[in-house]
């Protein structure tokens, strides 16, 4: 101890811890898709907005360095749990980690659709990266090709709908991801009402849907190929 009178504190300085940086790995190439399909022949529009990744949520949402939050025009992973779940969906812990493993830390390019903003204020977006020969890789597109989730259709705003219709359609082809265990479904019939959602005959999300609009389908397979995404409340009750 110091002695008395010497002007100096018993009390040690308080140690600052240094934030921890976002690896930097914008000059490395991402991890390559590893679907069975091969990537289509897409291109980056000249005028889409660069941006870097500092945090992916989930499957389908990432925050960018400069605060916004990015939620990915077309594509619906499985959700972790929190306010849209009560409890891990499956793949949705696998979802994350390759949205990880693609963007976060990385530079990437955002193009924009007709509607920027979805109902909570995200961003609303196609997001690009280049693999290390330079060539323009649609994340939304990949994951969608690697079976991690399913295609989700943002109102009429979706310009790559009949790609990442393709892209889905050969991850249940091909069983990877969310396919592995087929999807089964047990309606009589599959019903929807706009371009975004299907249901169930039974479900009571429609017990009250005008009738006017109402498009239906024969079989599960039949729904999946419209583009639409199924009803989450009808997809756990199967």
């Amino acid at each position: 101890a110091p002695p008395k009178g010497s002007g100096a504190s018993s009390t040690p300085p308080k140690e600052t811890t240094a934030p921890t940086p976002v690896p930097d790995t914008s000059t490395k190439p991402p991890t390559p898709f590893v679907s069975p399909g091969a990537a289509p022949a897409l291109a980056c529009p000249a005028d889409a907005e660069a941006a870097v990744v500092t945090d992916a949520h989930d499957g389908d949402t990432i925050t960018l360095e400069d605060g916004r939050k990015v939620r990915y025009i077309g594509l619906d992973t499985p959700e972790l749990m929190g306010k849209a779940s009560t409890v891990d969906e499956p793949g949705s812990h696998e979802a994350t980690d390759r949205n990880k493993q693609l963007v976060v830390g990385r530079k990437v390019r955002l193009e924009y659709d007709v509607e920027k903003q979805d109902r909570f204020g995200r961003t609303l977006a196609y997001v690009w990266i280049q693999d290390a020969s330079g060539k323009d890789l649609l994340v939304n597109e990949g994951l969608l090709r690697e079976g991690m989730g399913s295609v989700f259709p943002f109102a009429a705003t979706h310009r790559y709908a009949e790609v990442f219709g393709r892209a889905q359609a050969s991850a249940r082809r091909a069983a990877v991801g969310i396919w592995r265990t087929p999807w089964v479904g047990t309606a009589p019939y599959y019903v929807a009402y706009n371009k975004e959602r299907f249901h169930s005959s039974t479900c009571e999300n429609i017990e009250n849907a005008s009738k006017e609009h109402e498009v239906r389908f024969a079989t599960l397979e039949e729904a999946l190929d419209s583009g639409r995404a199924w009803c989450r409340n009808c997809r756990k009750k199967q």
